[in-house]
């Protein structure tokens, strides 16, 4: 499965509602990684940031604003199985940096699983770290 998670709050509202005042922003919207774009099997839709009830791979790579790289699922603490053949996986931050000096916010991952164990390296990570990258800057959020 290849797929981002992102914040609710960055999805666009659906076309029948009327923004209001009462919804949230994306300082303010850090309780839950919503499902995007992916292709695969059938995936997790909602990932709690619940740092203290370990939260998996994705939700530890945006709590902690690094990429994670786990070449046996089985050994990660917390692992949230949406697939139970994987047995490797990356994920990486979605970083956002803003125009000028503006604090770097998160603002969700993109998950890959491998059904090898050590599917992915170091220089997976790299590579996938500038594309995010590439992907971050082309975005309009």
């Amino acid at each position: 499965m290849i797929g981002f998670y992102i914040l609710p709050s960055l999805f666009p509202l659906p076309r029948l509602t009327t923004p209001t005042s009462n919804q949230p922003n994306v300082s303010q919207d850090k309780d839950s990684l919503l499902l995007g774009p992916f292709c695969g099997k059938p995936a997790c839709q909602l990932i709690g940031l619940q740092a203290d009830k370990a939260p998996g791979v994705c939700a530890d790579a945006f709590i902690h604003g690094k990429s994670i790289l786990v070449r046996d699922v089985s050994s990660y603490p917390g692992h949230i199985a949406c697939d139970g053949f994987t047995n490797s996986e990356i994920v990486c931050p979605l970083i956002y940096r803003g125009q000028g000096s503006g604090e770097p916010l998160v603002v969700g991952v993109l998950d890959l699983d491998c059904l090898a164990l050590s599917g992915f390296d170091e220089d997976d990570q790299a590579g996938l770290e500038k594309i995010v990258e590439l992907i971050v800057r082309s975005c309009d959020w």
